[in-house]
């Protein structure tokens, strides 16, 4: 019987162009002859959600969507 669940996770990024590079690495990493000019990422939200988000799910269940938006500032 099949069901849902959601899982959080919170985290503080202290250097946002480390995570857009990080983002970016990755997918130059993974996607077969891609170049550098080729990897667009927008924001760091946008890179959260690719680092985090493996696009595989893992055995036994499958992803059904995932998110990033900035906290409040307080």
């Amino acid at each position: 019987m099949a069901r849902d669940y959601t899982i959080s996770l919170d985290v503080t990024v202290h250097d946002p162009d480390e995570v857009i590079k990080a983002a970016r690495q990755r997918y130059l990493d993974e996607t077969t002859n891609a170049t550098d000019s080729e990897t667009i990422v927008p924001d760091v939200e946008a890179a959260l959600r690719f680092l985090f988000d493996p696009g595989v799910s893992p055995p036994g269940c499958e992803i059904n969507d995932s998110s990033c938006e900035a906290a409040p500032n307080l």
